[in-house]
């Protein structure tokens, strides 16, 4: 129906039904009420009347005004019509402004946030543990002040295309280098070291250093970038990227750590031996076109703890997770708290030195949440343009896992069984299948104005890392582990989703009572290690989504933990060492053949022999050219060596291992190729050696 017809049925309605517009609300006090105001105001934005259709709006403003008025929705209840007219213009004003907030504020993020605090502040308080839906464990981190602020500087993946190549060096087509082994071609990730070819680039504590390498292995530390005077664990680096002449890092901010304490059902306090943590998320860019001179450029603040992130087309994307900070649940003044929940409950954003402001409204997802703990806040930052203010959203809901493709980001997060005071709830998938754990997975657009939420998915368990998650074709898939209360065992599940995030395809047939240990999405294909005291590998065949279906098994001592395509239906699996009764501490690199599905082969393998250990972080493993790879590996959890291999007819050659510099730096070594040459750094230093001597060249340490 056309405006002006609905405008002449309504004046008809209220012709008929004698309703009266009261002077207040015609148009000539609407136009002079909004003229005041500037327009209708929300928070940070304004929208506008077109000027030439400013009578219409008027006339249309006026008449729903009445209604909504008639309808009880801008706080007068069930006021009759009649009373209504009786109001005095002072009144009706009030009627609008009320109106204008309500529509244009946080009112829906309130009335969620707060219909869940008043659930939790009801329950009985000897429930409230840290299993009891993520209440302690999400509000609070549990643990030291150090532990909650330690350096995160792995990241997860999963992927459908293995990237990481040596790549050619912009400034100089005859430098060649390696790079991050990423998850998708085109989609980088951060990581702690990063290298252009001429320059490495690491992170240690609060200071990247910046060290040259020339032609014979020889290095020269050119300068430091301290993000701190001193070492301080409440503002920590955790990873970054080399954009150009730029390195933009992403920091951890905590701050307001204080003991936590509740009391149970009897009235005792209890200390619970936490700390509550506000943890904040800090983009720094640094301008390196001067390496021996670098300089802060730009910087970019989100309120929530940082989660993960990924450069494609010129777009750094982050993903953080703000936690709900409700007021105690055993607050004397429950309304009064509420009002304190209201004022802190919208994660915010800065830019420069600008101060924090709320996220406005209209970018913020408000959907079926039922136990809204927390916030996923994305921000989308130009990187050809840090002129430009960053793009952020938020929605209702938890990150815990990122899978990222150049169009689209999907966020997992785990949803626990929870506690009322009277029942257990069970985790349930969209099939209504109940387990110990679900997973909610949220699929989101990447679009020059922000990241665009579009649906949401719950599959039943866990997803273990980004491995877990791909997307290929119109169809997302995911793999999870989990108790299964249909059946009272532990099983692993796949579940493939269409564009729409419904379920079309499901299996859960697989290794019953065994832990998921890794899996590889590659193409039509699922790669999957399962363990209990052997490592079963299974082949799962995609092509039909909606039947996905087991074509081979492959039962072998110990268990990967990360799988690598290598080509010619290759696949490379690293984890630990074993035998049929159990692992046995020792690192193993397996070559398997599965080129035929049904006849699954270990070809060989490499064993360190002795106690070792890989973390099964992908950024530790570095794909050095098309048959060559290298993986760290570290000895009594602390001493780190570089095994480079080749995969060679079918076998295994271990081409060298490279010492990294001694000390304790468990998880933060990495293999650095340039030219020629092998550079191994961790948090002491770099070793550099000419590639295929494993005597060093060159020492420095930071």
């Amino acid at each position: 129906m056309k405006k002006t017809d609905f405008e002449k049925e309504l004046s008809q309605k209220m012709s008929s039904e004698e309703i009266t517009l009261p002077e207040s609300l015609s148009a000539e006090n609407i136009e002079k009420l909004i003229n005041e105001k500037g327009s209708i105001i929300e928070p940070k934005r304004i929208v506008s009347f077109p000027k030439k259709n400013v009578a219409k709006w008027i006339s249309v403003a006026a008449t729903l005004v009445i209604l909504i008025g008639v309808a009880a929705v801008v706080g007068l209840g069930n006021l009759p019509v009649e009373k209504a007219n009786q109001l005095n213009d002072e009144e009706q004003q009030q009627i609008i402004e009320n109106h204008v907030a309500q529509t244009s504020d946080y009112s829906e993020i309130h009335k969620t946030v707060l219909s869940y605090y008043k659930e939790i502040y009801n329950r009985n308080y000897d429930l409230l543990t840290d299993s009891d839906d993520g209440f302690f464990n999400g509000i609070f981190n549990f643990g030291s002040k150090d532990t909650a602020a330690e350096d995160i500087a792995s990241g997860n993946s999963s992927s459908s295309s293995a990237t990481g190549t040596l790549a050619t060096d912009t400034e100089s087509a005859s430098t060649q280098h390696s790079t991050t082994n990423t998850q998708v071609q085109g989609v980088d990730e951060a990581d702690i070291v990063k290298t252009d070819g001429k320059y490495i680039y690491y992170i240690v504590n609060n200071t990247i250093n910046i060290v040259e390498c020339d032609e014979d292995a020889k290095m020269k530390l050119v300068s430091k970038i301290k993000l701190t005077d001193y070492i301080d664990y409440d503002f920590y680096p955790s990873e970054m990227y080399l954009y150009n002449d730029n390195l933009i890092v992403l920091l951890r901010e905590t701050s307001e750590y204080q003991p936590v304490s509740y009391s149970n059902s009897n009235g005792v306090v209890c200390d619970c031996m936490c700390y509550a943590v506000k943890t904040d998320t800090v983009v720094k860019c640094f301008d390196i076109s001067d390496r021996a001179n670098p300089q802060e450029s730009f910087t970019h603040k989100l309120t929530g703890e940082y989660i993960s992130s990924r450069v494609t087309d010129g777009k750094l994307i982050t993903v953080a997770q703000f936690r709900i900070p409700y007021d105690s649940v055993l607050a004397d003044d429950f309304d009064g708290a509420c009002e304190v929940v209201k004022d802190v409950c919208v994660p915010e954003y800065s830019v420069g030195d600008g101060e924090l402001k709320k996220i406005p409204s209209d970018r913020i997802k408000v959907f079926d949440e039922k136990n809204p703990t927390c916030y996923t806040v994305t921000s989308v930052l130009n990187l050809e343009d840090m002129s430009a203010e960053p793009k952020v959203n938020a929605f209702l809901g938890g990150a815990e896992e990122i899978y990222c493709t150049r169009e689209e980001i999907f966020v997992a997060e785990t949803i626990y069984m929870t506690w009322t005071n009277s029942e257990q709830i069970i985790a349930t998938d969209d099939l209504g299948n109940k387990y110990e754990t679900s997973t909610k997975v949220h699929k989101m657009n990447i679009t020059d104005d922000g990241v665009e939420y579009v649906a949401s998915a719950t599959v039943g368990g866990m997803c273990i890392n980004q491995f877990s998650m791909d997307k290929h074709g119109d169809y997302f898939r995911i793999a999870t582990n989990g108790w299964d209360y249909n059946v009272a065992e532990r099983k692993t599940m796949v579940y493939v989703l269409d564009k729409d995030m419904k379920i079309v395809g499901f299996l859960d047939n697989i290794a019953p009572e065994e832990q998921m240990k890794s899996a590889r999405f590659m193409g039509d294909v699922l790669y999957l290690v399962t363990f209990m005291q052997t490592d079963p590998l299974f082949v799962v065949d995609l092509s039909d989504p909606e039947n996905p279906e087991i074509k081979g098994e492959l039962k072998i001592p110990g268990f990967s933990t990360y799988l690598h395509p290598a080509g010619d239906g290759l696949l490379i699996g690293v984890g630990e060492g074993g035998t049929m009764t159990g692992t046995d501490g020792t690192a193993k690199i397996s070559l398997f053949d599965v080129s035929d599905p049904y006849n699954l082969k270990e070809l060989d393998n490499y064993s360190t022999g002795s106690y070792a250990y890989f973390t099964g972080n992908h950024k530790e493993f570095v794909v050095v050219d098309e048959n060559t790879y290298a993986v760290a590996l570290y000895y009594d959890h602390s001493y780190g060596k570089l095994v480079v291999f080749s995969v060679t007819d079918g076998g295994i050659v271990i081409d060298d291992i490279y010492n990294a510099k001694t000390g304790t730096t468990y998880g933060k070594t990495r293999g650095v190729f340039i030219n020629d040459n092998v550079y191994v750094v961790n948090g002491t230093g770099i070793i550099s050696y000419k590639n295929g001597n494993e005597t060093p060249v060159h020492e420095i340490g930071f």
